[in-house]
């Protein structure tokens, strides 16, 4: 656990070690995962991509969140 006020960077150092470890890298593809490690700035490119393309197909199918 990390407090949370981790800088970003610092969390996403430890956070790729961790994944790159042979046993949890292991454990990730073996029930599925594709394992990959991005830096901060990956990340926000990769999720803000993810958003608007998932976002055209809720809206083209008309899904909406009932809360």
């Amino acid at each position: 656990m990390w407090p949370a006020s981790t800088p970003p960077p610092r969390l996403n150092a430890e956070l790729s070690r961790i994944i790159r470890s042979t046993d949890i890298r292991a454990k990730l593809v073996g029930q599925g995962a594709e394992v990959v490690t991005m830096t901060v700035p990956e990340f926000d490119r990769f999720f803000n991509a993810e958003r608007a393309r998932w976002a055209t197909v809720v809206n083209a199918a008309g899904i909406r969140l009932d809360a």
